[in-house]
């Protein structure tokens, strides 16, 4: 049953229904995050039961509605941990009044592999954050996709390498 209310249909075993429950907003982004963080594997119904039972959550529902009034102390000990390491994909955007507003690429970090120098893994974002601009995504988003190192933003610059100046990729 989705939700309590129908039958999950046959196309969708792969969606695991166990421990479901409301959603908070933004939840989905501090999860992803968290994820990332603990490079965590995607839970299917065919993930063998303790990879499960070790990837699914790390915080109870109590936890949860903590972090979402606020208390952000379940938190502390993921994000403190210096080997924890993820990737966001920055662009830059002009709002409707012609501000520079950052964009961020789904909106979502990427897997600590990323922040690796991964020539393959920099070749597959690439081609995502290509396919997605085709497909009519991210239209009014500048993304340097040519030097993907964190600087800042030079209206009229294509590419701005800070590479040679001890700059990072991301």
């Amino acid at each position: 049953m989705i939700g309590g209310k129908q039958p999950i249909p046959n196309n969708m075993t792969w969606y695991v229904t166990d421990g479901m429950r409301k959603a908070y907003k933004g939840e989905r982004e501090i999860i992803s995050l968290i994820r990332a963080l603990r490079n965590f594997p995607n839970v299917r119904s065919e993930t063998p039961e303790d990879v499960r039972k070790t990837s699914i959550s790390i915080f109870e529902e109590k936890d949860i509605e903590k972090i979402f009034n606020g208390d952000f102390s379940a938190l502390r000990n993921i994000l403190v941990d210096p080997d924890t390491k993820v990737t966001y994909l920055l662009g830059v955007r002009k709002d409707d009044q012609g501000r520079l507003r950052q964009n961020i690429y789904r909106n979502l970090p990427m897997r600590r592999y990323m922040a690796e120098k991964d020539i393959d893994s920099f070749n597959y974002l690439i081609k995502q954050v290509n396919e997605s601009i085709e497909n009519g995504a991210y239209a009014d988003t500048f993304f340097d996709l040519e030097d993907m190192s964190l600087k800042e933003y030079v209206e009229g610059q294509e590419s701005q390498n800070t590479e040679e100046e001890g700059g990072l990729p991301f």
